[in-house]
């Protein structure tokens, strides 16, 4: 049975998260559905746990393939993944988190619906996630369904589980980037709008990503500066002599420096700072709510661009 949606999902050192994520993938409605579980170099009981719910679980209309990327980044790992799915949609989760049941089934109608008229044309269909943290709290990651470049640009609302792809656009921009240990999401994203696709945003927020420690989408500046730059440095060389656009990674760029000032990190934010540089117009009212409120940074910078 030919699946209609393959779920990438690379791993490494997960086995206190792996289990909580794979029970959600039993509750999807979508089928058939190919999942492909990608070991990403991990060194503890990941691969195992893997192994078994591929034994236990995997069916006719509910694929589990195991896989093994060890030459680290989950970038590669989930281009590995494009190469061995067989669907002609794509989706990227994350080894910690929990996905929604019916989003898959959603999206996937909205797609096949567009795809059956002629005069319509989309390529994803994204939706807002859940972010919860370590102390129970909850907030729906910002999104805009204007799906401007600078949006993304500041504050990345196209990430790993927010979307549907049709494998042709992913291929035609390139898939993930293996250069990039940070941000690749965000990066990808940018592609993404930069190339024009279509993109149908959902109103109601799906899947709980967890925000802790060991979580691919914490920002750790002192651990992770120097990564994150590169896809900085990335980026500037995509949007090329787009002014608003440059504004707006300058712009991030600066938020950035501001957490690393804030971690003692003068050093780094410094040179950010020299990278990337801001007007006055935007740079100081930008460095004074940093300095104040710190937060809200990116809403007042998308105000001013």
């Amino acid at each position: 049975m030919n699946p209609v949606v393959s779920i990438i999902l690379p791993y490494r050192n997960r086995e206190d998260f792996l289990p909580r994520t794979l029970r959600s993938m039993l509750l999807i409605t979508c089928r058939p559905l190919q999942l492909l579980l990608i070991d990403n170099n991990s060194t503890d009981s990941s691969p195992r746990i893997c192994r078994d719910f591929a034994a236990l679980h995997s069916t006719a209309d509910f694929e589990i393939l195991n896989l093994s990327e060890q030459t680290g980044g989950a970038a590669k790992a989930r281009n590995t993944g494009i190469e061995a799915s067989t669907a002609p949609y794509l989706y990227f989760f994350d080894s910690d988190d929990v996905i929604s049941p019916t989003f898959l089934d959603v999206a996937l109608q909205i797609l096949q619906t567009a795809q059956s008229e002629v005069k319509t044309s989309i390529d994803i269909v994204a939706a807002p996630t859940t972010l919860i943290f370590p102390d129970g709290k909850k907030r729906v990651r910002y999104t805009n369904s204007d799906n401007k470049l600078t949006d993304q640009i500041l504050t990345g609302m196209l990430s790993t589980q927010s979307m549907l792809l049709s494998r042709k656009v992913l291929i035609d921009v390139g898939c993930w980037d293996e250069t990039l240990e940070k941000w690749n999401d965000w990066e990808l994203g940018i592609r993404i709008l930069a190339q024009g696709a279509h993109i149908h945003w959902l109103d109601k927020a799906y899947h709980k990503i967890y925000q802790h420690p060991q979580s691919l989408t914490a920002m750790q500046p002192r651990q992770n500066i120097a990564a994150v730059a590169q896809a900085l440095r990335k980026v500037r060389s995509l949007i090329g002599n787009n002014p608003r656009a440059a504004k707006a990674l300058a712009a991030r760029a600066l938020i950035l420096a501001e957490e690393c000032r804030a971690a003692g990190l003068n050093a780094e934010a410094h040179n950010l700072q020299e990278e990337f540089p801001l007007p006055q117009t935007l740079r100081i009212p930008l460095t004074i709510q940093a300095r104040t409120l710190s937060r809200g940074m990116w809403r007042t910078a998308k105000f001013l661009i």
